[in-house]
């Protein structure tokens, strides 16, 4: 067995691994999503008084439900656009070498655009329901996927920085 061939097998595992955890994470959405939908019908519960609640709301937007009211062509360019984004960063990832925080980055980005990706096929909206508040005042709602995807983007951003310096360290030696 040549060493070549060794390491093609152990990229293909790596590359099965990566699916494998993507795929279980948009599971967790998925079905954290549908437990939302059925127990959260009449009411919400508080996990954390006044700081985090759990509620069920439908965003037929984006981020922020901006974009909610416009027409269903709109609606689709999003859906479209959101399936060319995740596919570029798949092929981003599959194709170039990365150090493993952005790997880690992408594969949460790419899960979570997945889960609401789901959301906005099937149902032509997603599914929100873990709301932040400070005290009596809303700051937001998301749900897992919207989690996936700002954690996966400070942890891109984060290595790519890490990622810089540390080039730039190594440099000047």
């Amino acid at each position: 067995m040549t060493s070549g061939s060794i390491f093609s097998k152990v990229n293909g595992v790596i590359q099965a691994s990566i699916l494998f955890f993507s795929f279980a994470l948009i599971g967790l959405d998925q079905i954290a999503k549908y437990y939302a939908l059925y127990s959260l019908i009449d009411g919400g519960i508080a996990l954390v008084p006044h700081f985090i609640e759990l509620n069920l709301a439908f965003n037929q937007g984006i981020a922020f439900s901006m974009l909610a009211n416009e027409s269903s062509i709109v609606h689709h360019l999003v859906t479209l656009f959101n399936m060319a984004t995740i596919i570029g960063l798949m092929v981003f990832l599959f194709y170039k070498k990365h150090h493993p925080l952005t790997k880690f980055g992408l594969i949460l980005i790419i899960a979570g655009g997945c889960g609401n990706l789901l959301d906005r096929i099937k149902l032509h909206m997603v599914i929100d329901f873990i709301q932040v508040k400070f005290f009596n005042f809303p700051l937001f709602i998301c749900n897992l996927a919207d989690i996936y995807v700002t954690m996966g983007a400070l942890l891109f951003i984060y290595s790519r920085i890490f990622k810089q310096n540390e080039r730039h360290l190594f440099s000047k030696n």
